[in-house]
């Protein structure tokens, strides 16, 4: 199950393999990593920390990332490896600056704004591994109180 793909990339940034990469499914796989364990420590973990039965009854007693939603990820996931993984091997991070390092900048802000925004439309888990994402299996994130 692979969040993007090298033709999603090119999808959102078209002249990203004009720089001598044809293909970046190693920096995809790092930037999904990344993802799943931000989705299993702000939702899974912290969500259901304080309610260990709802969370049973809910999602499960154990994380499984395969029961996540692929395609709710793709742009999140091309954010990621653009910022992380693929600009700062393209940039020279040279004091003057250069492009590559202003669109490492953009693609961050994106990215935490994408995860931002399918935290609060809600987490598709299929938990009860049927391959359907009923309306039950969407969980929202909702945090109404400051954690310090």
């Amino acid at each position: 199950m692979a969040f993007a793909t090298t033709a999603d990339l090119i999808e959102y940034n078209p002249d990203i393999t004009e720089h001598g990469i044809g293909n970046f499914d190693e920096q995809l796989t790092k930037a999904q990593k990344d993802i799943e364990k931000m989705i299993k420590v702000r939702w899974f973990d912290q969500e259901y920390a304080s309610n260990t039965i709802y969370r049973l009854h809910r999602v499960g007693a154990a994380w499984d990332e395969t029961k996540l939603d692929e395609t709710q990820w793709t742009k999140t996931c091309v954010y990621r490896a653009l910022a992380n993984y693929i600009l700062p091997m393209l940039s020279n991070f040279r004091p003057e600056g250069d492009a590559f390092r202003e669109q490492i900048d953009f693609y961050s802000g994106k990215f935490s704004e994408e995860m931002d925004l399918e935290f609060g439309f809600g987490i598709k888990y299929d938990s009860n591994d049927d391959g359907v994402y009923a309306e039950g299996e969407t969980h929202e994130f909702v945090q109404d109180r400051l954690i310090r």
